[in-house]
């Protein structure tokens, strides 16, 4: 089975189930696959993608995984209590296969229920693509490779986290470089895989992804999808797991309503699009104009964090004005080839009892990364008065 179980699985996945079984339990929403690399898939594969998707019907909770995740003081029994009656359902997937060059993936239904398809979906299309055999030689080498890295990191004193579940080869090498990872330095500070963070006793790590500030764009409007994302996550959380995603809307919007409250409620930010430079400094300069010391807040950097160089020069670039840590998922869990996935999975529209089907959109710092239709993109950019910026972020 390419999947492990329920917790194979990143944390963020059920952090946000368990905020929207609390506060958004009527809401109905879809996803799809973005496959940005324009990978190609033989029916061979195809079929190992369908047969996959079905086995995953017959996962669910361990009395061991649930006493695990009740051991982690930011998930409720009552949750728990949840996920072991959760059964995956097929029905709420939708997989199109016409051709090598023309297949795609649709997840709809009740945001409480879908929300945890996106990683082991993501999962198993990147182990299908790769379509690498795990030989004891491949294991040993990517083995060796991740000591490499681990002590290449461990030496400059680079804080990070393995993020690689999506987009990796198997579970069994992601579980082997993880090894290799924690014996080889100490600035590992967790994965984002469950079910990994339990077996090796490690920290599991994450908050919320784009879908949260998405949907309540759609419920509440542009103007107040930031603000009203980041209050309903500390109304949830109180505290915990508190790093604010910025680029849902851009940057330059999501600091526009950064205020006072959040800056302070708020541990960090996490910058996932543009220039990872550019973007602290203007986390440095937010903080600073609110009379908040950033040498004591966190900028997570999750994007294409394709090297040692890469977050070496970040953090010298930096020179120890804010906190760095690193989220390093496609170049510790699938680096070795010619082309690693580059495959998304993220919400198309949302609905609620009390407002119709509404598109969703995300308007990234890197041009290509944007996606929604063009005429919300627009509102959104009118809301905030950046209607030059348009041709710079979608084109």
């Amino acid at each position: 089975m390419i999947v492990q179980g329920l917790l194979d699985t990143d944390l963020y996945k059920l952090t946000q189930q368990q905020a929207v079984c609390r506060l958004f339990p009527t809401a109905e929403v879809m996803y799809k696959l973005f496959n940005r690399g324009g990978h190609e898939l033989s029916e061979e594969q195809a079929q190992i993608i369908d047969d996959a998707i079905s086995e995953i019907e017959s996962i669910e909770l361990s009395n061991k995984e649930a006493e695990y995740l009740k051991s982690l003081r930011y998930i409720d029994p009552q949750y728990v209590d949840f996920l072991k009656g959760y059964r995956f359902d097929r029905n709420e997937i939708k997989f199109i296969y016409e051709g090598p060059k023309n297949w795609n993936l649709f997840v709809s239904g009740p945001w409480y229920r879908t929300i945890l398809w996106e990683t082991p979906l993501l999962a198993i299309v990147s182990s299908v693509i790769t379509a690498e055999p795990m030989t004891k030689s491949t294991l040993l080498f990517q083995k060796e490779l991740a000591e490499y890295k681990a002590k290449g990191l461990g030496s400059a004193d680079i804080k990070f986290a393995e993020f690689g579940t999506r987009r990796r080869v198997s579970y069994q090498l992601q579980k082997t470089i993880l090894q290799s990872l924690m014996e080889n330095t100490n600035t590992l500070v967790g994965t984002s895989n469950v079910s990994l963070a339990k077996t090796f006793d490690l920290v599991p790590v994450g908050t919320h992804a784009h879908e949260w500030y998405m949907f309540h764009a759609a419920k509440y409007g542009y103007k107040f999808a930031n603000k009203r994302a980041m209050d309903s996550w500390c109304h949830v959380y109180d505290g915990d797991l508190g790093i604010a995603l910025t680029d849902t809307f851009t940057s330059d919007i999501f600091f526009k309503d950064f205020s006072m409250k959040y800056a302070k409620l708020f541990d960090g930010i996490r910058q996932d699009s543009g220039d990872p430079i550019k973007l602290a400094y203007k986390a440095i300069e937010k903080y600073e104009s609110l009379g908040i010391n950033p040498e004591y807040k966190t900028i997570v950097f999750s994007d294409s964090i394709s090297s040692i160089d890469k977050a070496i020069d970040i953090k010298k670039a930096l020179k120890n004005r804010i906190d760095c840590s690193f989220g390093i998922g496609t170049y510790l869990t699938n680096d070795l080839y010619k082309r690693a996935p580059n495959i998304a999975m993220k919400m198309i529209w949302a609905r609620d009892k009390d407002f119709q089907t509404q598109p969703t959109i995300k308007i990234s710092d890197s041009k290509g990364k944007s996606m929604g239709p063009q005429m919300e993109i627009q509102r959104c950019m009118k809301d905030y008065h950046m209607e030059d910026r348009m041709n710079s972020l979608t084109k």
